[in-house]
Parts: structure tokens; C-alpha cells; sequence
């Protein structure tokens, strides 16, 4: 009897596998990764208000895990689809340098962020595609200074934009058991720019700017199929 059944799920798993192949339909799933922001430290004096020539490049790493939720339509051996999610990824890029260690820092961050995305694919296999991800992303980044351009803890900077920004990729997708798929994806973001100003007006007023925000990303992600 014993052998029976384990004749029966060995054959059950192995009908599925058979069967995985990357279809049209709905789908949800998870994802989960890692990311590196990189972005240009600029910015004006708060004692004169004088333009800094020149920047500095600031960067860090940060986890991310995400839900994702879309739409597939298989055609010969093309799909196309669409996409949405949202990524909880908690960036923050902080630089201590230039200052002795407590007495102040920058801090460029972002909590998560939707995304909008098309897919286009090519099944090189019935159950396994590499695709092109086009998609849109919307978060707020957030700059906070005390540390540079005569900002300190008693004079800090702060600011913050939400913002598109666009974020192509590339990924590998394959049916690991019917209706299961599994993705593996890089994106590339090209962020925004945010600007900083300290609280207080006229001679004290400077400002302190984070440009050419970009993130990368690789994630793995599962998704099941309606």
C-alpha cells in the first residue's frame, strides 16, 4: 500500500512537470533581492549661499521584497503582459566622511515603491521564456543633511520629491511545476534628483542636492498562475 502511494505522488508530481508550461492567465507572486543606489552629492554653502563647485558620489545596498500581481498572453512563441507591484526595498544611502563620526551626516533614503511594468518574451522553450521588463516606478526619496555645506545638527537641511522615474530590465521566467513559475530579473533605475534647504531664511539659507539617482536591482521572484 505504502508503495502505492508513492507510486501515485511520484507519478502526480511528474504529470505536473510535465505539464508546467508558461501559459495566458492571471498571476500573483513575491519577490525578493537586493539593490545597490548610487547618486552625486552637490550643493550651496548655508553661510553664503556661494554654489559648491563639484560633487561627490555616495552609494550603499539594500535588501528588497515585493508583491507583484499581472497578466500574461501567450502567442506561438511570443508573450506579452502587464504588470504591477509594489517593492518595500528601505534604501538608505548615508555618508558620516566628511565630518567626525556624530556630529552630523547626509542621508539620501526611500521606504518602497509602485511599479508599472510591460513584459515582452520569447519562449525558447514551451516552459521557459527570457523577457524584456519596461516598466515606470513611483516612490518618494527623501535627503536629510547635517554634515555638509556648513549644515549641522543645529542647522540641518531637509527635503523630499515623489516622482516617475524609468526602470528597463531583463529576466529569465520558467514554469517550475504547473501553474508556478519562477523569474529571475535586473533592473536598472534611473532615479531623480532632491533637494535639501535648511529651515532658517536669507544669509542662512543654503541647500544641499542628491542628482543622477540610480538603483540596481536583481530579484527572485515566484508567481503563481490563475
Amino acid at each position: 500500500m505504502k508503495k502505492l502511494a508513492l507510486a501515485l505522488v511520484a507519478s502526480t508530481v511528474a504529470l505536473s512537470a510535465a505539464n508546467a508550461n508558461i501559459a495566458t492567465g492571471f498571476y500573483l507572486g513575491a519577490t525578493t533581492g537586493f539593490g545597490a543606489t548610487t547618486a552625486k552629492s552637490s550643493g550651496a554653502t548655508a553661510g553664503t549661499g556661494a554654489s559648491v563647485d563639484g560633487s561627490t558620489k555616495i552609494g550603499d545596498t539594500a535588501f528588497n521584497i515585493g508583491l507583484i500581481g499581472g497578466y500574461g498572453w501567450v502567442t506561438g512563441c511570443m508573450y506579452y503582459g502587464g504588470e504591477i507591484g509594489y517593492s518595500f526595498e528601505n534604501s538608505k544611502v548615508t555618508d558620516t566622511l566628511r565630518n567626525t563620526p556624530g556630529l552630523g551626516s547626509q542621508q539620501l533614503k526611500r521606504n518602497g515603491y509602485f511599479n508599472a511594468a510591460f513584459r515582452g518574451g520569447y519562449l525558447f522553450t514551451p516552459n521557459t521564456m527570457f523577457y524584456v521588463r519596461l516598466a515606470a516606478h513611483w516612490g518618494k526619496w527623501s535627503l536629510n543633511d547635517s554634515l555638509n555645506f556648513d549644515f549641522n545638527n543645529a542647522n540641518p537641511a531637509s527635503g523630499s520629491k515623489n516622482r516617475l522615474t524609468f526602470a528597463p530590465g531583463l529576466g529569465l521566467e520558467t514554469a517550475i511545476h504547473k501553474n508556478v513559475y519562477l523569474r529571475v530579473e535586473y533592473t536598472y533605475e534611473f532615479g531623480s534628483n532632491v533637494r535639501a534647504t535648511s529651515g532658517n531664511a536669507g544669509f542662512n539659507q543654503g541647500s544641499a542636492s542628491a542628482g543622477s539617482i540610480r538603483t540596481q536591482s536583481g530579484k527572485v521572484g515566484l508567481a503563481y498562475k490563475f
